[in-house]
């Protein structure tokens, strides 16, 4: 079949510009512009050369090919000479631009982005280009887009925690056209307005202020307030910690969002006022123009939505395939939904490359293809009902149900939490809000141009009817079994997911009746049936197949895996024992997990990737916030079997809400008294070597020194080779350990106590431990220095491997039949000095 005939020609299209975007974006393969439209005259003359019958092929070629460069200046740039990069680490240098974009708030200062114009050097100024992704610390001014500012800044390149599976944080700024990282004083920072050209974005601005402040007036600070302004204006910094994590618990965060799903409530409710009023006119009713008219007005109320949402990435995306789909009306053509989303995807991609990677965008493509591709293949006595009523009841039950498998492989392979309730949340709060708060909501910001008092009133029903929103969601939220944690899908299970979906629908999709004059010709709908029903029988073995690796993986193994993690300045690390139990030693952390939570972002990661729900030892080495809140998420979120600590406490919030999430849990906490020496878990030997059986930590006379002296060592042995876990002990410690267990020091892998500080790694310690491969556990270019110079000399001299997580990411050891193997999360050569 020729791609003109297609009965859904932009289809294809599209998949092909997708798969040539993640083959691009994982290829960097970078073409010059003169290579490209060769390749395309190529192209073209072979099309004209093979005839017809090649035109599909060759033009979904054309479309792959044509993705794959897209994607390429993204992900593999060609910066010129005045990029702001080539200023990375030269000092602190004065910078003016213009304002991109305004980050939500950190807890120390504000973020933006800055589009470079300006740098000075000396006494010369030089024109430049590139984004910097700039943390202002401090107080610094209000800033909006389109905002000039002068500012002094020190530029650092973007580094990425090096985990297996974990979050790229420098292919994510990338594919925002952000190479480089900077930090300025807030007090410093010199803003100058946008100007005339701006002055369309300033009014716009201006009432959006307006709105928020009449907000404000009419229902207060409240958390309906907060919910209201996120659903008029696009403003969710109203919207705390809690009531996001309760939304998401509840299934149904996406309403804080302005995307599809709003827009397109604000879409059909203004289509039909029009097209009813429109109906009143003869002119337009004789010559068939009421539906045109109607399409080509909605537009306007679409786009305006947009605009006082502020337009983020998902109200754009909204905003482009509602307008493809209205453009489609006005041609007066039987629309083909799936064309049409084709259509909105394929605008959205010719014009921003990266969306294709951005979570928001797959999940609502995803959601409306189910919904779209599902309901037409379910039986029609399956949504019909009694009455119109329920018929609707029915649809929008289905619709909803879609939505949720449509998208529940994406959520599993991005997120860590699924909900169980979010089906009921949608039906009660979908419409409640779709249809409660957003239209009265925005007729509301409408009526304030005109009213106070009318604006006054409906923000408070408004109000109201978020009240009633927020208790359901706070209802559903708090029930136990509200939501579950998964394991998180790989690429390769999310696309066999959707296949299988696919393959379901169509077995469930009624026969088309076969007529007399298509007697002859091929049963496209049986040949279907046929191809689904293979598929499925594939996909349950295939799935079955994987079923059984995982539990390999997990449980059937033989080998000791040890992966010391990459979490910053800090300690982290996982150890898979054979047979499949688990124990994770510390757990990294920042000083405040408001900044940034390792636990949550870091290290459950990485549990989840490996299909671990229940950590059954968790060692906390010593009460240091860089080894213990970390573990606040995992204990809070993970079942874990018993937790052994050196007794000692810390006088800090984070401490106390670790403490406060096992009592919480009820996990068994091993008393350093009641703890034995020794234990044997799956063939392999872990013994407590430090501190000595004697310690107390309430004995005054034991605590004298220095804390981290008094952590947790652990050894472990399997096939007689060895791994040394000595937590941060010093010198001191190091000394009273050799004298205490000797040649039981002896292993062959060594993590390096203290993060490679000068205080430890004596060299009677090296020497008593004789290792041949060391690790360091330390934060890339943290503010320590670790790991010190005279250390990485003293494992140099006595020949040790040495891997750094700051440089190579997580180390993984496996150990099987006395064979140590190794693994790192990135490339870099090995270190010996």
């Amino acid at each position: 079949m020729t791609l003109h005939r297609h009965p859904r020609p932009l289809f294809p299209l599209a998949i092909a510009l997708m798969i040539g975007m993640v083959l691009g974006e994982r290829s960097a393969a970078h073409m010059a512009p003169w290579a490209v439209v060769a390749g395309a005259c190529v192209l073209a003359a072979a099309l004209v050369r093979l005839g017809r019958s090649w035109t599909a092929p060759v033009i979904t070629f054309l479309f792959v090919f044509l993705g794959s460069q897209l994607i390429a200046p993204w992900v593999a740039p060609r910066f010129p000479a005045n990029h702001i990069t080539h200023w990375i680490d030269t000092g602190r240098i004065s910078v003016s631009g213009r304002v991109e974009a305004v980050l939500p708030k950190a807890r120390f200062g504000s973020r933006f982005i800055l589009a470079c114009e300006q740098i000075r050097a000396g006494p010369d100024i030089l024109p430049v280009t590139g984004r910097l992704r700039v943390f202002a610390s401090g107080a610094a001014p209000e800033m909006v887009s389109g905002d000039r500012v002068d500012l002094q800044v020190r530029i650092r390149p973007v580094h990425s925690y090096g985990n297996p599976g974990g979050f790229n944080y420098g292919r994510h700024l990338a594919l925002q056209g952000v190479w480089a990282l900077a930090k300025a004083d807030g007090s410093g920072i010199r803003v100058r307005p946008g100007g005339s050209v701006f002055s369309w974005r300033d009014r716009l601005r201006g009432f959006r202020q307006k709105i928020a402040d009449q907000i404000g007036l009419a229902v207060g600070t409240g958390p309906s307030a907060g919910v209201i302004r996120a659903l008029v204006i696009g403003d969710r910094g109203g919207i705390d910690r809690e009531q996001r994590a309760a939304f998401n618990r509840a299934g149904v965060g996406h309403l804080l969002a302005i995307s599809g799903l709003h827009v397109g409530i604000v879409a059909a409710a203004t289509f039909m006022l029009f097209r009813w009023l429109l109906a009143w006119l003869p002119c337009l009713l004789w010559r068939a123009w009421v539906v045109r008219c109607a399409a080509a007005l909605t537009l306007v109320p679409v786009v305006g939505y947009g605009l006082l949402a502020g337009m983020s990435p998902s109200t754009q995306r909204a905003v482009v395939m509602v307008s493809v789909g209205l453009a489609a009306m006005l041609t007066q053509k039987d629309q083909d939904l799936l064309n049409t989303l084709a259509a909105a995807a394929l605008v959205i991609l010719l014009v921003s490359p990266p969306a294709l990677f951005s979570v928001s965008f797959q999940l609502s493509f995803a959601a409306v293809l189910a919904i779209v591709y599902g309901l037409s293949c379910l039986p029609k006595h399956w949504r019909r009902g009694p009455g119109s009523l329920l018929s609707m009841a029915a649809d929008f039950f289905w619709v909803s149900l879609l939505a949720q498998l449509g998208t529940l492989p994406l959520v599993m392979g991005y997120f860590d939490q699924v909900s169980l309730v979010g089906l009921a949340a949608n039906i009660l709060l979908v419409p409640l809000v779709g249809f409660g708060v957003v239209p009265v909501g925005l007729a509301s910001a409408v009526a304030g141009r005109v009213s106070t008092i009318v604006a006054t009133i409906g923000f408070q029903v408004c109000a109201s009817l978020a009240d009633v929103a927020l208790a359901l969601i706070h209802g559903f939220s708090e029930l136990p079994f509200a939501a579950v944690n998964t394991f998180v899908l790989h690429g390769v299970e999310v696309l066999g997911a959707y296949a299988l979906g696919w393959a379901v629908l169509n077995l469930i999709r009624e026969p088309v009746p076969v007529t007399a004059a298509a007697i002859n010709r091929p049963n496209v709908a049986a040949r279907r049936r046929c191809i689904a029903a293979w598929s499925l029988a594939v996909l349950v073995l295939l799935g079955g197949m994987d079923t059984v690796y995982w539990l390999y993986r997990r449980f059937w193994h033989r080998d000791l895996r040890i992966t010391v993690l990459d979490v910053g300045q800090g300690s982290s690390a996982l150890v898979e024992f054979p047979g499949g139990a688990t124990m994770l030693i510390d757990g990294g952390g920042f000083s405040d997990n408001a900044i940034f939570d390792v636990g949550q972002r870091l290290v459950a990661p990485v549990l989840r990737k490996k299909r671990i729900f229940t950590v059954d030892t968790v060692v906390l080495s010593h009460p240091n916030s860089d080894h213990f809140n970390g573990l606040t998420h995992i204990v809070s979120r993970f079942d874990v079997g018993r937790v052994w600590t050196n007794n000692m406490t810390a006088e800090t919030k984070g401490y106390r809400d670790f403490s406060h999430a096992l009592s919480k849990k009820g996990w068994v906490v091993v008393d350093f008294s009641a703890l034995a020496r020794h234990h044997v878990i799956g063939g392999v030997h872990v013994d407590i070597l430090y501190p000595p059986a004697t310690f107390c930590s309430t004995d005054p006379e034991s605590l004298r020194g220095d804390p981290n002296d008094f952590s947790l060592v652990l050894r472990m042995e399997k096939d007689g080779l060895a791994v040394l876990f000595p937590g941060d002990i010093t010198a001191v410690a190091e000394a009273d350990l050799v004298r205490r267990v000797g040649q039981g020091l002896q292993s062959r892998v060594l993590v390096v106590p203290h993060h490679g500080s000068r205080h430890s790694s004596s060299p009677g310690f090296i020497k008593a431990v004789a290792p041949h491969v060391a690790v360091v556990s330390a934060g890339w270019r943290n503010r320590f220095g670790f790991p010190h110079p005279d250390v990485l000399d003293r494992y140099d001299r006595w020949g040790c491997r040495l891997f750094r997580t700051d440089l190579h990411g997580a180390v993984t050891f496996c150990v099987i039949d006395g064979r140590l193997t190794t693994e790192t999360a990135t490339t870099s050569p090995l270190i010996r000095r």
